[in-house]
């Protein structure tokens, strides 16, 4: 058995968020897992650092998957060999085919040769894939690597369209907020959200039953194409059911004067999620990358 760590970016527009669901086929994780399967020949399942909801992009989403092939290196098997539907590889230059060779699914398929190794089966992939769905990068990774647990940072990005009638390649890219923001107000209560706390107001799940305390390492506001686009990034430990979107919302409207940056502060302490601001929407949110060590 072999393990492989792979980054994805993704569109997350038509797509009912990261996590596979029984009921639709329009989630990243159902499309990648159904691809993989279908080019490795066996069942291919994945875990993400980390589901996103319906709607939010990604630039660097990070999954692990295990598979019975070797995928990096020099392929393992020349193209004239077979593969059978149950993943079992048959050689049809050097020795018989059973006849119950096709295994239960009754399919033969012929044997990929990927020999420029890690390039050829990402093209593959790749070409299988919607357009708004890429697999970056895929390396060789121990069996106990976890791509959920084993994250140690967290990089997201919100984009806010400051124009005046809303730039038509931002719609689904971004929220649209028109009214002018004080961003000095809005950098004075990020640097109050600032270390370890308890985000428990900044959690749209109420039933959370684990610890709510994360880590904030920095929150950056960068004006951007004279100031029609506000780039937020947050980077952190990890984040909460909804938290970068609140965090955003609550920051907007200090920015529209609704709050003062002290009331964060006081936000943290009530640990009530009806203190905190509104949700911002999900189109405006892009995970960046994810850290290990």
């Amino acid at each position: 058995m072999y393990a492989y760590k792979c980054v994805t970016a993704y569109q997350g527009t038509r797509y009912n968020g990261w996590q596979r669901q029984g009921n639709t086929d329009r989630t990243i994780q159902g499309k990648l897992e159904t691809v993989l399967s279908e080019l490795l020949g066996e069942p291919v399942e994945i875990m993400g650092s980390g589901r996103t909801d319906a709607g939010v992009h990604a630039l660097g989403q990070v999954f692990h998957f295990h598979c019975r092939r070797r995928l990096c290196g020099r392929p393992e098997y020349d193209s004239p060999d077979l593969l059978a539907g149950d993943g079992r590889v048959l050689s049809g230059q050097r020795e018989a085919v059973p006849a119950d060779a096709a295994g239960d699914s009754g399919v033969l398929s012929r044997q990929p040769a990927w020999e420029d190794g890690n390039d050829g089966f990402l093209s593959m992939l790749n070409e299988r894939l919607p357009l708004d769905i890429r697999v970056l990068s895929m390396e060789e990774c121990d069996l106990r690597f976890s791509a959920r647990l084993h994250a140690v940072r967290k990089v997201y990005r919100y984009r806010i369209d400051r124009s005046a009638y809303g730039n038509p390649f931002l719609r689904e890219t971004a929220w649209h907020v028109k009214e002018p923001l004080d961003l000095e107000a809005m950098e004075a209560a990020a640097s109050e959200l600032l270390g370890m706390h308890d985000f428990r107001s900044f959690c749209d799940n109420r039933r959370m039953k684990k610890s709510t305390e994360r880590r904030i390492d920095e929150i950056r506001l960068e004006p951007k194409r004279e100031e029609e686009e506000l780039a937020i990034t947050f980077a952190g430990s990890g984040f909460l059911y909804h938290m970068v979107r609140i965090l955003t919302g609550t920051l907007i409207e200090v920015g529209l004067g609704q709050r003062k940056p002290p009331e964060m502060r006081q936000i943290l302490e009530g640990m009530d999620r009806q203190l905190a601001g509104a949700l911002a929407p999900a189109k405006g949110l892009c995970l960046v990358s994810v850290d290990y060590e």
